[in-house]
């Protein structure tokens, strides 16, 4: 504690970008396996995160488009 002269660390743990690096596959299988996610809602959650794709784009010049099998949409509830 600090009022004994003793070293006091924080650690801060932003959870906010959690879901930036989760893989959706991994996602989807553990709102099957552990949380009993089954048909329509996890159908809808699969159907919502598959074929995503991404591209930068300056100006007039666009990068090449790829899928995106990571994350969270930005700007949807789940990216919240």
């Amino acid at each position: 504690m600090a009022d004994n002269k003793q070293v006091t660390v924080l650690i801060g743990l932003d959870l906010s970008a959690a879901f930036d690096t989760v893989d959706h596959r991994l996602l989807l299988d553990r709102l099957w396996l552990e949380f009993g996610v089954t048909e329509t809602p996890l159908n809808w959650l699969q159907s919502y995160l598959d074929g995503r794709t991404q591209y930068v784009k300056m100006g007039q010049h666009q990068s090449a488009t790829v899928g995106v099998d990571v994350g969270v949409p930005q700007g949807s509830v789940l990216g919240r």
